[in-house]
């Protein structure tokens, strides 16, 4: 069986250039499609998903179907990360075809899928971290749930642990 395949290589890094310390990508294809076997020409489905591991040092290697070869025409990958300390984050990918390896960095992104920049006013916090801990400031990244009043933070205590936060929001 020859299926074609792309092989994706790379490390999650922390702002300071250190790896993550483990976790995993859950990659889900968009929508269930097929692939054609290059040397048989069957047609093999695709559809699931399939759960990759972070490394202690925050690398990565994985397979995956590029897209330009799956039927229909127009999928993406869902790939959510989600870190040793339980933070998450969604990327949403396309794969393109090619022999060489593919940088985790290079990975294009499906095109209006990383929320544009703006500003929100926090109303209200829920889910709050422990009462002992101060927060240092750090967030490590804002998740918008979808609904137009709700979010989560990650965001790091003085003692180093992260703590994950709903937040309830509003235009300013």
């Amino acid at each position: 069986m020859a299926i074609p395949k792309r092989q994706i290589t790379g490390s999650i890094l922390r702002p300071t250039a250190v790896g993550v310390r483990g976790g995993t990508i859950e990659i889900t294809l968009s929508a269930p499609g097929s692939v054609t076997d290059d040397v048989s020409g069957d047609k093999h489905r695709v559809g699931g998903s399939e759960t990759v591991e972070i490394d202690e040092a925050g690398a990565v290697s994985f397979e995956l179907i590029p897209n330009d070869v799956l039927d229909p025409a127009g999928t993406h990958y869902r790939a959510r990360r989600t870190l040793a300390n339980g933070c998450t984050r969604d990327e949403f990918w396309t794969i393109p075809s090619g022999a060489s390896a593919l940088s985790l960095g290079d990975i294009p992104q499906v095109e209006g899928s990383t929320p544009a920049p703006g500003f929100l006013q926090v109303t209200a916090v829920g889910a709050l971290p422990t009462p002992s801990a101060q927060w240092a400031g750090k967030i490590a990244w804002l998740s918008l749930d979808g609904a137009a009043d709700e979010a989560h933070l990650c965001m790091q205590a003085r003692d180093g642990s992260w703590e994950w936060c709903e937040l309830a929001m509003a235009s300013p």
